[in-house]
């Protein structure tokens, strides 16, 4: 049973870095090309285009980070119940007769 529970939280780290950086990527993506016709009836929907993606950008790199850091929160309090089970058990079984 205890294979079922098993957690590589080097790996869960590993995975927290890595969206950590995709979020930085996502986050440096710059959206400012815009039609460039004075007067055009399109100019002002070219504009509102340009902001509504820059914003999805911004959102999309925002939870990325928020997986990050809940893969490392997640990491560490794997480990700390890991701790404190493996500390009971071991307090179990010094109590336990033999």
């Amino acid at each position: 049973m205890g294979e079922l529970l098993a957690v590589d939280v080097e790996e869960l780290r590993a995975l927290s870095r890595t969206l950590a950086d995709t979020a930085i990527t996502i986050n440096g993506i710059s959206v400012t090309a815009t039609i460039a016709m004075p007067g055009s009836p399109i100019a002002p929907a070219s504009e509102q285009s340009t902001k509504t993606t820059a914003d999805a950008y911004t959102r999309i790199g925002n939870n990325v980070n928020e997986m990050s850091a809940a893969c490392k929160w997640n990491a560490t309090s794997y480990e700390d119940v890991d701790r404190t089970f493996r500390s009971q058990l071991l307090r179990y079984d010094r109590a336990a007769p033999r």
